[in-house]
């Protein structure tokens, strides 16, 4: 309710502010159109902010630059608009933001339930890992404990023949992998005292700057145990244990071939039990299987680890012998001979003897015309009394002789 103006205020002015003063306009609208003036008000404030009053400025409308107010009033819209326009983007990036972080979580998700283990990495080290790999490697919470331990996951890979290693082929792993896509690639890892088999795929990812490569680790050790023990079946004896016809005919055929590419020696022995339909007829089938298993299991114990021993008939055996000549091989069939023969009376229901034939690979050899002589030299043994050792002569001789 006072009104103070410097000297040289327009009385104009302060007869309008007057008359306007019953209007109370102090705190109001910041601008009024009043007797073709506009009336422009300002806050007066004090050092703690207070409003302590209001000075008024006078423009006669007539005056005014309507050309800058309509260019303020573009550059308001304009400002208006980029305003806005910050407002949508900032709304579209928060809804990027939230659709990328749930899309995030439905991968990881899904890499979590998955049952392979999965993780990438830059080729050096891992930089992403999921679930099951911590779940087989639970000896580590994080991929930094681990790393520390461990540089790459090939670290952890069993060196054995058939498996993948840190290195392949002068190749590391990783790469070997890559330029083999059509290849099994299998892993054997040690956990617990037990062995894991994988399989394992790799792929590269390229959309960003420096190579990434995904790699996927597919548990397949019931499959592998399985197919393991299909193999020793189809190979086995499964009365004595030890190995079956396939496998002499192959190995037969493979030292033979190593034999004459190498100039090196191989002998074959060639046994059978002595009256041994005796036996089972007058002890039962049952006996006479275990005496089979007590035969084999003596002579296993007294041959190398090189020789390889087959049940090729019901008590028809052989002994394939690499690196061993005639005088060599003739010495260890006697020497199973006499074995056999003294076994202590409670081990067997009866005595037991063998009759061996004993040969030696030639030159001109070949698998059936080895085991042809074998099997006349263990003939000529049985005709010969039985309970001895036969050499066959080193001849020539056809299958069909």
């Amino acid at each position: 309710d006072y009104h103070v103006a410097n000297s040289e205020a327009n009385p104009k002015y302060l007869a309008i502010l007057e008359r306007l003063g019953e209007q109370k306009i102090a705190g109001g609208i910041p601008e009024k159109v009043y007797e073709n003036h506009v009336i422009t008000q300002h806050l007066i404030k004090d050092d703690m902010g207070l409003i302590i009053g209001y000075w008024f400025t006078f423009e006669a409308i007539e005056k005014l630059g309507f050309a800058e107010i309509e260019h303020l009033k573009k550059q308001y819209l304009y400002a208006s608009l980029i305003l806005l326009v910050l407002i949508l983007l900032l709304i579209s990036l928060y809804i990027f933001k939230q659709l990328s972080d749930k899309g995030l979580s439905y991968y990881r998700h899904v890499l979590n339930s998955a049952s392979e283990i999965i993780f990438v990495t830059d080729y050096s080290r891992i930089i992403e890992a999921n679930q099951q790999f911590f779940e087989f490697y639970s000896e580590f919470s994080t991929l930094k404990k681990f790393l520390d331990k461990y540089r790459c996951v090939c670290d952890t890979f069993e060196i054995e023949n058939g498996y993948l290693q840190k290195e392949m082929d002068g190749e590391f792993w990783i790469d070997y992998v890559l330029r083999r896509p059509d290849k099994q690639h299998k892993a054997l890892i040690i956990k617990e005292g037990e062995k894991q088999f994988f399989q394992v795929k790799v792929a590269k990812i390229d959309i960003y700057e420096k190579p990434l490569y995904s790699v996927i680790m597919h548990n397949i050790t019931s499959q592998e145990l399985y197919k393991q023990q299909l193999e020793f079946l189809s190979e086995t004896d499964t009365l004595t244990g030890i190995s079956n016809r396939l496998v002499f005919n192959r190995t037969l055929v493979q030292e033979i071939q190593r034999a004459h590419r190498y100039n090196s020696e191989l002998a074959l022995l060639m046994f059978d039990i002595d009256h041994f339909k005796n036996i089972n007829d007058t002890y039962g089938h049952e006996v006479g299987d275990q005496v089979l298993v007590t035969l084999c299991k003596v002579i296993g114990e007294l041959l190398r680890e090189t020789d390889v021993f087959c049940r090729i008939g019901g008590e028809e055996f052989t002994v394939i012998m690499p690196e061993t000549n005639l005088a060599e091989a003739t010495q260890t069939a006697e020497r199973l001979r006499k074995a056999i023969e003294t076994l202590p009376s409670q081990t067997l229901p009866t005595s037991l003897t063998v009759s061996f034939g004993v040969v030696s690979v030639t030159r001109w050899e070949n698998d059936k015309t080895i085991l042809k002589r074998a099997d006349d030299a263990l003939y000529q043994a049985k005709k010969n009394g039985r309970n001895r050792v036969e050499v066959a002569e080193n001849r020539v001789i056809t299958t069909n002789e």
